[in-house]
């Protein structure tokens, strides 16, 4: 469920942490109003951040993911995306 929403913010080759990619879904993803949906001709949706995984969560769900690998070793975890 979350993977879909890391390929969206995040470019192939494009090395980031776990916070960072949180902060850009969040960022992706505002609340739109009823106002904004109904002046644009694109279809656009709000999606519920509620459940969006910690840090933590969110590095053993790209550990186990094929599409991405750890960039390197030194303090934080960094993860490139590989496909």
């Amino acid at each position: 469920m979350v993977i879909p929403w890391v390929r969206e913010v995040m470019e192939v080759g494009e090395v980031l942490t776990a916070r960072q990619i949180i902060g850009r879904i969040k960022a992706h993803n505002v609340r739109l109003t009823v106002k904004n949906l109904m002046l644009t001709t694109e279809k656009k949706h709000s999606r519920n951040l509620r459940h969006l995984p910690n840090a933590n969560s969110l590095s053993y769900i790209l550990g186990t993911s094929d599409e991405y690998e750890r960039a390197k070793n030194d303090g934080t975890i960094s993860w490139r995306r590989v496909v």
